[in-house]
C-alpha cells in the first residue's frame, strides 16, 4: 500500500505539472486531465484512510462487525442461534474459578479478530484485494458467571475479559472479579469496544482503575441492570461503567448507544461519579426486581468466603440484612501464618458481597505486659505460634520463709521464691497447647528449681501439692514447658531447701538416728573398757 501511495504521488505531481501549461493545450484535453487529477486525488484520500486506519487498528479496520444487526434481525434469536453454525456461545455457565495473567473472563478470554495469526479464526483464508470487505459477528448469548475471576494484570469481566467485537446479549455476572495489579474490570466485560444488551450484573469488583457494574469501559451499553459493591480501587468506577466512548472534540456520549440501563448501588453513580437519566439511572431494590424479565437471583443475595482462590462457603441473606451473626468458615493454621476473617460488624448486605480472609504472619513470641520492677524486663515470655490478638497475661507474688508440700507429701521450706501466674488467651477459640510451648519465666536467682501446681484462673484456686519440673538457665530466664491452667515457682538454690520429715516417717528417723547414736556409744565405751583391763 505505501508503494501505491508512492506511486500516486508521482501521477499527482505529473499532474500537476501538465496543468501548469494549460494553455498550451485545447479545452478537451484540459477537461480531460483535471478529471484524471480528481480521481488522482480521491484514490490517494481512500486508499491513504485505509493505510492509516490498518496502521492505527490493525487487520480489524478491514472488517465490518454485523453482531448486533443479525441478532436483532432474527425473530427468536435463541432458537435460531441454537442451530448457528459458528460464531455463538450459548446457555453457558461457569461454576469454577478462573485465574489468568491477563484478558480473563467467566465464558470468554477475548472477543476479537486476531490480526497477528488470521489462520487461526474463523476466516479460514485470507487474502486483501481491491474491492474486497469483510463481515465479522460473534455473539455470547444467556451465558452466566457464577464464580470468581481473577486477572493478574488489565481485563477482568465476568463474561468476557477484552471485547473488541461482537455482542453479550442476555448474560448475567454473580461471581466476583478482580484484578490484582492492573484496570478494566467489570461484571460483564472488563473493556468492551461493542455491544452489551440486556445483561444483568449482581458482584463484587475490585482493581486499580476503570471498574464498572455492567463494564470498566464501555462503548455500547443498552438496558442492563445491575447491582454491584466495590472492593478496594484507586481510580475511576462506575455503577454501570467506569468510564465510556465520547467524542474526542465534544466529550459528549453517543445516547443512542448507551441507553435504558439502571442501578442499585449507594457506594457509586453511573458512570463515572455521574448518573445520566435514561443512560445510567439509579433505582430502588424494590423497583429493581419490579423490571420485566430480571434474573430471579436477583432476590437472593450471596455473601461468599474467599480463601485464596476458592470460594469456601457461600451463604444466602436478603436485601439489607445485617452481615453480623453470620457463621464463618472455620480456618486452618498454615507454617508461619494464621487466618482471619474481617469484622463484619455494621455491615449490610447491598448486593453480592464478597469476603475475603486475611492471612498474617504469627507472632512466634508473646511478652507479658508486666515487667520485674527492679530492671524493667518481661516478667514472662512464651514462645509458638500466635496472632496478633492473643494476649499473654502474667502476675507474680514475692515470698521468703515459707514452705511448700511436694507431690510426694514432703515439705519443702524456702528461703526465697517468686510464685508466677499465667493466662494465655487467644482472640478467637482456644490456642493449640497439644505439643506444648516454651515458657521462660524471670528469675534474680543465679540458680534455682521451678514447681508447678494446677491453677483455675477463673476461682483463682490453686492445688495443694507442687511437682518440680526440668528446667534450664538461659541467661535472666529458667526455661520450662508451658502447660495451661498451671501456677509455677521458682526457688532459689543451693542450700534454700530444707526436707524436713513429719508424721510416722519422722519417728522412725528419730529412732535410726537413736539406735545409730546408742551403737556407735557402746562401741567407744567397750574400746575404753578393754583399755582399761590392759593397764
Amino acid at each position: 500500500m505505501n508503494a501505491m501511495l508512492d506511486d500516486l504521488d508521482g501521477m499527482a505531481d505529473s499532474l500537476s505539472a501538465l496543468t501548469k501549461d494549460s494553455d498550451k493545450y485545447s479545452d478537451e484535453l484540459n477537461d480531460c486531465i483535471r478529471e484524471t487529477d480528481n480521481r488522482v486525488t480521491a484514490t490517494y484520500d481512500l486508499i491513504s484512510d485505509l493505510v492509516g486506519g490498518v496502521r492505527e487498528e490493525g487487520v480489524k479496520y478491514l472488517f465490518t462487525d454485523i453482531s448486533e444487526s443479525e441478532l436483532l434481525s432474527l425473530d427468536d434469536p435463541h432458537k435460531t442461534l441454537r442451530d448457528s453454525n459458528g460464531g455463538v456461545i450459548m446457555d453457558c455457565s461457569n461454576r469454577n474459578s478462573v485465574k489468568c495473567d491477563l484478558q480473563g473472563g467467566g465464558i470468554v478470554g477475548s472477543l476479537a479478530v486476531d490480526d497477528e495469526n488470521l489462520e487461526n479464526n474463523a476466516i479460514l483464508s485470507f487474502a486483501l484485494t481491491a474491492g474486497e470487505s469483510y463481515t465479522t459477528s460473534g455473539m455470547i448469548v444467556t451465558c452466566k458467571n457464577l464464580a470468581l475471576v481473577s486477572v493478574k494484570n488489565n481485563y477482568a469481566g465476568g463474561i468476557v475479559g477484552k471485547m473488541d467485537r461482537g455482542i453479550v446479549y442476555r448474560s448475567e455476572g454473580y461471581g466476583p472479579v478482580e484484578s490484582i495489579e492492573g484496570d478494566y474490570i467489570g461484571g460483564i466485560a472488563g473493556r468492551s469496544d461493542s455491544v452489551i444488551r440486556k445483561s444483568y450484573v449482581m458482584c463484587t469488583l475490585s482493581g486499580d482503575e476503570e471498574l464498572g457494574g455492567i463494564a470498566g469501559y464501555a462503548t455500547a451499553v443498552k438496558d442492563c441492570v445491575a447491582l454491584p459493591t466495590f472492593g478496594d480501587h484507586t481510580g475511576t468506577s462506575g455503577a454501570i461503567a467506569g468510564q465510556i466512548l465520547r467524542d474526542k472534540k465534544t466529550e459528549e456520549m453517543n445516547a443512542s448507544d448507551l441507553s435504558g440501563n439502571v442501578f442499585v448501588c449507594d457506594s457509586a453513580y453511573g458512570i463515572d461519579d455521574i448518573s445520566y437519566k435514561g443512560v445510567a439511572e439509579a433505582t430502588d431494590y424494590a423497583s429493581a426486581l419490579e423490571i420485566p424479565d430480571i434474573p430471579e437471583a436477583f432476590s437472593d443475595l450471596t455473601v461468599s468466603f474467599r480463601v485464596g482462590d476458592r470460594i469456601v462457603k457461600t451463604v444466602s441473606v436478603k436485601y439489607g440484612q445485617s452481615l453480623e451473626g453470620i457463621e464463618t468458615p472455620e480456618l486452618e493454621h498454615t507454617d508461619g501464618s494464621y487466618g482471619s476473617w474481617p469484622d463484619l460488624t455494621g455491615r449490610t448486605a447491598l448486593g453480592n458481597i464478597m469476603v475475603t480472609a486475611e492471612f498474617i504472619p504469627e507472632i512466634t513470641v508473646l511478652s507479658s505486659a508486666l515487667e520485674y520492677e527492679e530492671n524493667g524486663k518481661p516478667l514472662a515470655l512464651i514462645s509458638g505460634g500466635f496472632d496478633s490478638d492473643d494476649i499473654f497475661d502474667a502476675s507474680f507474688e514475692r515470698m521468703a520463709a515459707t514452705s511448700i508440700t511436694d507431690n510426694n507429701g514432703k515439705t519443702v521450706k524456702i528461703k526465697d521464691a517468686l510464685r508466677y501466674r499465667l493466662e494465655l488467651t487467644a482472640h478467637e477459640g482456644a490456642i493449640d497447647t497439644e505439643n506444648g510451648g516454651i515458657l521462660r519465666l524471670y528469675t534474680p536467682y543465679k540458680d534455682c528449681t521451678v514447681y508447678c501446681t494446677p491453677y483455675d484462673a477463673a476461682s483463682g484456686i490453686s492445688g495443694q501439692a507442687w511437682t518440680a519440673v526440668e528446667s534450664e538457665m538461659k541467661g535472666s530466664y529458667v526455661v520450662v514447658d508451658y502447660a495451661e491452667n498451671t501456677e509455677y515457682m521458682v526457688v532459689e538454690k543451693p542450700g534454700n531447701t530444707i526436707y524436713i520429715v513429719t508424721g510416722a516417717g519422722c519417728a522412725a528417723a528419730v529412732l535410726v538416728i537413736a539406735i545409730i547414736s546408742v551403737k556407735i556409744h557402746g562401741k567407744k565405751k567397750a574400746k575404753h573398757l578393754n583399755k582399761a583391763v590392759k593397764s
